[in-house]
């Protein structure tokens, strides 16, 4: 039974143990792409490499032998780079988007080709469920917002873009009309939260922080919420009745409001203060702010970049108080949420660090032919049109969603070559871009089979095979040019006919994935 240590951990293995199964054993994860539980390695990917003392070269853990005195380090600088050198690598040939542009440039990452799907498939609860996290007042923005996502939309580039801005203010408007209207959350419990202002960016916070199980309270000098929404938009525009929907559902999260309390002075914020766990300061550009004992700058309160300190500790600060400029209701929303999940990690701990942002692979400029292959799988019905603010029928809203090309990657959530991309810090524009031309096989009626999203793992190779398939997929071409791809041109159809829930589960990329997802 052969002895080693990892990471300086003794660890007795029986004979036959790879490294990455020894790991195992003492608690040190290894990341892989190309193995499965199971399943016979490839060593293809190389993300699992380790440094073993004496060899000259990292060695891949899925595929080493344990051997008796080794000692391996499976995490120091040289390894990280290696790891992100082979991501890089993988991400060069990566053609796809991981994010749709629509969703990119929405300035709170509303997963829009996901509410899309939700509303074609007639899952209202879903469409409207998505928007209201994200966009905490849907019905509203579905109004007034300028829609920068449709500039983005890439079906514009035929005829027009996808009506995301009305399809998201149509499923906000079907749950306000619903006879079952939404259940109130369970009332938080956690530390409270002072919200100073009702306007948008005060809202999203309160919403977000509540989701999250804070108990928030929402103060404003003036008698009802909404601030510049309900003093600087035309009631023709916006009617009062759609902003107070919308904030009575931010009240439904268990959010409190108390209207006409002022916060003007340094005794008035140091009351708050003592009696809730984190202030947040939202009251806008044109409040007294300067007089709360807050550091300023010519433009407004003085913030960290990117979590919203100020100068006074537990009080953050976000929107119009921090830069007095017009901007773009939706914006200040995404200000709100950013601003809550900078509350949220104070709070659980103080210097615990973000999440890391998510790397992003990006199409970029279309090659010629690839639009056609996109809308070949959408349909071809001219853009629904309605009067402002009416809400889409059901028949045109799912045409109008049947419309988007859904350019994302349905697996963005899970893919674990984007995971660990992130984690390692790779850069997908760092080698030459080699990516393939886009081929989406729709052949099979529940899943999308993307070739130029595979890292040529082989594993939904073994697992269609141990499935029974009479085609399944396999290995074409030899060297650099290898891909997987069902034999003899067949189609994702003809080749899972029984396995393709497995060969989704087990594939680590978006090149095998549930169009419904």
């Amino acid at each position: 039974m052969p002895r080693l240590r990892i990471d300086g951990q003794e660890v007795d293995v029986a004979a036959g143990t790879t490294l990455l199964a020894a790991a195992r054993q003492v608690g040190v994860t290894i990341p892989t792409l190309c193995w499965r539980e199971g399943y016979d390695c490839s060593t293809s990917c190389m993300v699992c490499a380790v440094k073993v003392s004496g060899r000259a070269r990292l060695l891949p853990a899925c595929a080493t032998p344990a051997e008796a005195g080794m000692e391996v380090i499976s995490d120091d600088a040289e390894v990280r780079r290696y790891r992100r050198e082979v991501l890089e690598l993988l991400l060069s040939e990566h053609t796809g988007d991981c994010e749709g542009p629509c969703r990119l440039t929405c300035p709170a990452h509303l997963d829009i080709p996901r509410l899309l799907r939700a509303i074609q498939q007639g899952n209202w609860a879903l469409a409207e469920a998505l928007a209201r996290e994200t966009l905490v007042l849907p019905e509203v923005l579905g109004r007034i917002c300028p829609a920068p996502c449709e500039k983005a939309c890439r079906r514009a580039q035929h005829d027009a873009a996808v009506a995301i801005r009305d399809l998201h203010h149509s499923a906000a408007w079907r749950q306000r009309q619903s006879a079952l209207p939404a259940a109130p959350a369970a009332a938080p419990s956690g530390p409270r939260v002072t919200i100073v202002g009702a306007g948008p960016t005060g809202l999203a916070a309160a919403a977000t922080l509540a989701r999250r199980g804070y108990r928030c309270l929402v103060l404003d000098e003036r008698p009802e919420a909404g601030g510049r929404l309900r003093q600087g938009v035309d009631p023709g525009r916006l009617p009062a009745g759609v902003l107070a929907a919308d904030v009575a559902a931010v009240a439904a999260l268990g959010v409190e409001f108390r209207m006409g309390v002022c916060v003007d002075s340094n005794a008035d914020l140091e009351r708050w203060r003592a009696e809730s766990a984190a202030v947040l300061l939202a009251m806008g550009a044109d409040s007294t702010v300067a007089q709360l004992g807050v550091a300023m700058t010519a433009t407004g309160v003085r913030v960290e970049r990117g979590t919203g300190d100020t100068s006074v500790a537990g009080v953050f600060a976000a929107g119009g108080v921090v830069r007095e400029i017009k901007q773009m209701a939706v914006r200040a929303v995404a200000q709100g949420r950013a601003v809550a999940a900078s509350i949220d990690r104070w709070l659980r701990g103080g210097d615990t660090p973000p999440e890391p942002e998510s790397i992003n692979v990006s199409l970029g400029r279309l090659r010629e032919g690839e639009l056609a292959r996109f809308l070949a799988l959408a349909s071809p019905a001219a853009r629904q049109t309605v009067s402002a603010g009416v809400p889409l029928p059901d028949d045109q809203a799912s045409t109008e969603a049947a419309r988007c090309l859904h350019c994302d990657c349905r697996a963005a959530h899970s893919c674990g070559l984007r995971t660990l991309a992130s984690r390692y810090e790779a850069a997908p524009g760092r080698w030459h871009d080699t990516r393939r031309d886009v081929v989406l096989d729709s052949s099979h009626a529940e899943l999308i089979h993307e070739p130029g999203k595979c890292i040529d793992c082989g594993l939904c190779i073994q697992a269609a095979a141990r499935g029974g398939e009479r085609f399944g997929t396999t290995f074409l071409w030899r060297g650099i040019n290898v891909r997987v791809a069902p034999p003899l041109g067949e189609t994702a159809a003809i080749a899972l006919t029984t396995t393709a829930a497995t060969c989704v589960a087990v594939c680590p990329t978006g090149a095998l994935a549930w169009k419904r997802d």
